[in-house]
């Protein structure tokens, strides 16, 4: 069995809430020669109870669906591997309507049992953090 290492480049939050800078990171990535990039999906009331100082902060740097749609779009024309973290079940819903490549489970989310069933249900190829 032929096995092969796979670069995933990671950009996780780089952007700081702006797609450009995010599409510009990922295409960077590609030229650099990584395999694939991963980002992180979420939506800030997913990640952070509204109290939470950062609350705000994470909100301001969520992309919605369209912000992802101009970023995935012409990294997967080019037959580009796209990633994403996916941090709560909306995030899953957007990724996997988006067709991303695989998701990577983080593991603060490894006992997250309805998130878990839905990746599995999904079907595709899955990461699993275990750090942390």
């Amino acid at each position: 069995m032929e096995s092969k290492v796979e670069i995933i480049a990671e950009i996780a939050n780089a952007h700081q809430g702006s797609p450009e800078v995010a599409l510009e990171i990922a295409e960077h990535s590609v030229m650099a020669g990584a395999d694939a990039v991963k980002f992180q999906f979420y939506t800030g009331a997913e990640l952070l109870v509204r109290k939470h100082p950062l609350y705000e902060h994470f909100c301001n740097q969520a992309f919605s669906v369209e912000d992802w749609e101009r970023i995935i779009s012409p990294l997967m024309s080019r037959q580009f591997s796209v990633y994403c973290d996916v941090l709560g079940l909306d995030a899953m819903y957007m990724a996997a309507d988006l067709g991303v490549f695989g998701v990577k489970i983080h593991s603060s989310d490894l006992a997250n049992i309805p998130l878990l069933e839905t990746v599995a249900e999904w079907g595709g190829r899955v990461l699993i953090g275990t750090g942390g």
